[in-house]
């Protein structure tokens, strides 16, 4: 719903117009459509929740990269290990 009746809606402008939609991202919207109308149905604005009975999408799960020998030796040797900070409470010691 828009006050301007003349809103300019041009769906076809998106660089992601026509490209196949992750189940990741449509898992995401379901998800918050659901709180979304969880919220409705509870505070009493909607009579009976229409998100109740849409099944889950779940997501493809990606295999993460793992990192060679050399790379994590590499890695681990990037930390600065001359200082030790203890942090309680706000106060800081070094």
């Amino acid at each position: 719903m828009t006050v301007n009746d003349k809103a300019n809606n041009n769906p076809k402008a998106r660089e992601d117009f026509g490209k196949k939609i992750s189940n990741s991202t449509i898992s995401n919207y379901t998800r918050n459509i659901k709180v979304f109308f969880s919220y409705l149905y509870q505070e009493q604005v909607i009579r009976t929740n229409p998100m109740k009975n849409v099944k889950k999408v779940k997501p493809e799960g990606k295999m993460k990269v793992m990192l060679e020998d050399n790379q994590l030796k590499q890695f681990f040797k990037s930390f600065d290990v001359t200082k030790f900070e203890i942090r309680v409470l706000g106060l800081t010691s070094c």
